[in-house]
């Protein structure tokens, strides 16, 4: 990467193109081969062109490829013990894992990047960490709500709780005001609550 900026940059849109294009020829099941094979190019450049640009630590280098070879090993014993029938459990419980690691990442992220920041407390940074735990949660747990539904362990009638249209508000507006009270004030505590 010493003196090619730009292949990081043009690397990191050939792999978005290429989970794009997964997503579409997915979409088939006469493309569907196609789509996995540009799915696995994308995920594999993506992850080659940002640890060639990244500059850690041999230590850090080992933990990621220990933490990638546990995830790898996990999903490998997992997709060959299912069953056809059972995939769209697995999905749904697979993409509680996505909800989760953005709200790890966004935490860690805030935890590394906080004491930095100084007195400026209202910033995009923040914002986006904010919403990226908001959004992962809830990805999470309705994930995992789902995967209970498809698997038979919850009940598939919808919980049609009296004011629910008043909680959801309620819960949204406890929500706008938590990312007021983080924007505002710039002390790890209120950060991490």
């Amino acid at each position: 990467m010493m003196g090619y900026p730009e292949m990081y940059n043009l690397t990191c849109l050939g792999a978005s193109l290429c989970c794009v294009g997964a997503l579409t020829g997915l979409a088939h099941q006469t493309t569907s081969r196609v789509g996995n094979a540009l799915g696995m190019i994308g995920i594999a450049s993506g992850i080659a062109a940002t640890l060639g640009v990244v500059n850690v630590s041999p230590e850090t280098y080992m933990q990621m490829g220990a933490a990638m070879s546990v995830g790898g090993t996990l999903g490998a014993i997992i997709a060959k013990r299912i069953i056809i029938s059972d995939l769209p459990q697995l999905v749904a419980l697979f993409h509680s894992f996505v909800g989760m690691a953005a709200v790890l990442t966004c935490v860690a992220t805030y935890l590394a990047h906080a004491p930095h920041w100084g007195d400026d407390p209202a910033t995009i940074e923040r914002i986006a960490q904010f919403l990226g735990t908001f959004i992962g949660g809830v990805t999470f747990t309705g994930s995992l709500i789902a995967y209970g539904k498809l698997q038979g362990t919850l009940s598939s009638d919808p919980l049609l709780l009296p004011g629910r249209h008043a909680l959801n508000a309620g819960m949204m507006a406890v929500n706008v005001g938590a990312l007021g009270y983080f924007l505002m004030d710039p002390s790890m505590g209120a950060g991490i609550a």
